[in-house]
């Protein structure tokens, strides 16, 4: 069972870049807000549970990056946001703590529903075959008060943020025990955490 999980759980990131333009690649749609060379990166997930990164755009910063279940087969999902330079934060923590990226990111982990935990938000649901997930954030703004984003972005060129995210099974079997992310019929996160553990060490 251990080497059948190990072949389903293998990652396979895709990483696709933009700048100064609107590009659809692997299912993604990733663009820019302004004309400067801020950009959003996306990395893929693939394999046998098939996921998609995705975001509504809209005027005055809107970015809501969600996931999709394009697969037939029930998932966990989760979330990673890098900001570069990591200065933009005001923080000197090798990982950004969850109120860090609140300076930049309005409506983090959607009132709860992304869970976040050692530098990963995690989706608080079992993402079901043609489900998506609610967005992570609703907008990039300005951490300095009362200052627009574009003016922001002018000032810090360089800026860009990176979103990626995985997916794994809902169901492992550890020796003679097993482990569901879904225990009567709801969503399980300590054991949702067991599944990421040993996706992280296998």
């Amino acid at each position: 069972m251990k080497k059948v999980l190990k072949g389903i759980m293998k990652k396979k990131a895709l990483l696709a870049a933009v700048a100064l333009l609107l590009v659809a690649a692997a299912g993604g749609t990733l663009a820019v807000l302004t004309d400067s060379s801020w950009s959003l990166i996306n990395k893929f997930e693939s394999g046998v549970i098939d996921t998609e990164i995705d975001e509504e755009l809209g005027a005055d910063g809107k970015k809501e990056p969600f996931v999709t279940n394009t697969g037939k087969a029930d998932c966990l999902v989760r979330m990673k946001v890098v900001v570069s330079p990591e200065e933009v934060l005001g923080s000197s923590s090798a990982v950004p703590t969850e109120t860090d990226l609140q300076k930049i990111l309005e409506g983090l982990g959607n009132n709860g529903m992304w869970k976040y935990v050692n530098g990963y938000f995690y989706y608080q649901n079992i993402l079901h075959a043609e489900e998506k997930t609610v967005p992570l954030f609703t907008k990039v703004k300005s951490p300095v008060k009362e200052q627009s984003l574009a003016d922001f972005i002018r000032e810090h060129p360089d800026l860009s943020i990176t979103v990626y995210h995985e997916a794994i099974p809902v169901f492992a079997a550890i020796g003679e025990e097993e482990i569901h992310a879904e225990v009567d019929g709801k969503y399980h996160h300590e054991n949702a955490l067991k599944l990421w553990k040993m996706y992280e060490t296998k």
